[in-house]
């Protein structure tokens, strides 16, 4: 049975944050589709746990229904307080994808979504952070 899995790395498929402004505290995560094939039906499950000022902190698990994403193109999965960059946030990802039902695990590490770290991030012509 594990032959008939597919573990091969996804890297058309971006997780990006990026800030809504300087008057607002809070952050937008896309999900970004740059490869030339659609996502069928996308989940994502969403959390945050680690420290913060020193306490253990964990926010509820999120999950979303997005449905398609046509390739080259991009959807916002949920927005985020500034409180919430401090800690490690989790992006679970399943889908299909040439009927074969795929997924993948993106992680931004605690303090790691920072002015520092922004790059230009595509399709949604916005500065922020990303992973592949």
């Amino acid at each position: 049975m594990l032959k008939d899995i597919n573990f091969n790395r996804i890297e058309s498929i971006i997780i990006a944050v990026t800030p809504n402004g300087a008057e607002d505290d809070m952050w937008t995560v896309y999900l970004i589709n740059q490869g030339t094939e659609p996502l069928e039906t996308v989940m994502v499950s969403s959390r945050g746990f680690g420290e913060y000022k020193g306490v253990s902190k964990e926010t509820a698990t999120l999950r979303w229904m997005l449905g398609d994403i046509p390739a080259n193109s991009f959807c916002i999965i949920e927005e985020i307080p500034d409180e919430v960059r401090s800690l490690n946030n989790e992006f679970l990802i399943s889908f299909f994808m040439n009927r074969q039902l795929l997924d993948k695990k993106v992680v931004f590490v605690a303090d790691s979504i920072d002015e520092q770290f922004f790059t230009d991030i595509p399709l949604v012509n916005r500065r922020g952070v990303m992973i592949r």
